[in-house]
């Protein structure tokens, strides 16, 4: 009788750490996350400074790692960071490492970026944005604003 018990309690053990471990893979059909690679082909990116006036602008291909997070089956937030960069400044052609995290909240359609963009010629972006998403009737039906909470230029003239 012992045993028959002891092993019904492993049963049990076992199912519910097997159950509690698929619920938490379950990502896009209930609660969870799900993980992947992005392939972001048109990375566009302002930098504004303190008087409101874009000193330069950043384009190029950016691979993010995201996690997505889903509640009842919906996408709520998402999480990135850039992995592999090929950005360069559309004002100089200067090519840029970057260090950059976006988090994006589904409810808002607004994204908070972190970043750190290192220039080859020495210019330095470091700060933080919020990117609002429009969406609009009109072809390419949405556009970005870009606020700056922060943004450091150490080093640059």
């Amino acid at each position: 009788m012992k045993t028959k018990i002891f092993l019904f309690f492993c049963f049990c053990l076992l199912f519910g750490v097997g159950l509690t471990q698929l619920s938490a893979q379950n990502g896009q059909n209930g609660n969870g996350s799900v993980t992947y690679l992005y392939w972001c082909d048109v990375f566009s990116h302002s930098v504004i400074n303190d008087e409101g006036d874009e000193i330069d602008y950043l384009e190029g291909t950016v691979i993010w790692h995201n996690i997505d997070f889903f509640k009842d089956g919906e996408n709520y937030r998402s999480v990135g960071h850039a992995v592999d960069v090929d950005v360069y400044s559309t004002e100089t052609g200067e090519t840029f490492k970057v260090s950059a995290s976006n988090d994006f909240q589904a409810s808002t359609l607004s994204t908070t970026r972190k970043f750190n963009f290192i220039g080859n010629n020495g210019s330095h972006y470091v700060g933080r944005c919020t990117i609002q998403v429009v969406l609009t009737d009109e072809p390419p039906y949405f556009y970005y604003i870009y606020t700056f909470e922060k943004l450091v230029c150490p080093g640059n003239n």
